[in-house]
């Protein structure tokens, strides 16, 4: 038998994926902003350019560039 979701329950899901994305997208910029602190420091413009980062993708390059980074405008250059 196919379950057939209300407006309401679709609705909840909807909401339920977006809360998931931003909740992801803010742990991506949290970690990217811990990392780049304690190993190059970050100035007040650096943190607002990670927080205003709405781009995933781009946030997953820049983590992944901090893997072998030796400044911190090589793992900034991947954010928009």
């Amino acid at each position: 038998q196919e379950t057939v979701m209300t407006y309401g329950e679709e609705l909840l899901q909807e909401g339920l994926e977006k809360g998931i994305d931003q909740g992801e997208l803010i742990m991506q910029r949290a970690v990217l902003t811990r990392l780049l602190d304690r190993k190059f420091g970050l100035s007040d413009a650096d943190r607002a350019r990670i927080e205003s980062c709405e781009d995933r993708v781009a946030l997953d390059a820049a983590l992944d560039e901090f893997a072998l980074a030796t400044s911190k405008s090589a793992v900034l250059s991947k954010l928009p």
